[in-house]
């Protein structure tokens, strides 16, 4: 209703201080999947910025920037999903989407 970065500060905030109580599902994957909501609707921005924060408490997560390539990708910021491609197979080496997708985009797996 108030807009993303409203989102992440409520977000961040519930987590620092609910987390211990166990009333809300604070998990990697439930985050993605809104941020995969916001990218089907096509607010694009608005799924990098949840995802970028997700990242924040999640910084192994190779799915999480994946997810990032893709927005990127969709939103034709080539440089931007190629970087996050990369991370993804520093992350996990053997991602064949991300090598795939290096490929297609004319960069180096």
């Amino acid at each position: 209703e108030f807009g993303v970065d409203s989102a992440v500060a409520r977000y961040k905030r519930l987590r620092a201080e609910t987390m211990h109580l166990g009333r809300y599902n604070f998990g990697e994957w439930s985050i993605n999947e809104l941020a995969r909501r916001l990218g089907e609707r096509g607010e694009t921005a608005q799924a990098i910025r949840i995802l970028e924060m997700n990242q924040e408490f999640y910084p192994a997560s190779s799915s999480i920037d994946l997810a990032l390539a893709q927005l990127h990708d969709q939103r034709g910021e080539r440089d931007k999903a190629i970087s996050r491609y990369r991370t993804v197979l520093t992350k996990q080496p053997q991602n064949r989407m991300a090598r795939r997708r290096l490929t297609e985009l004319g960069a180096t797996p």
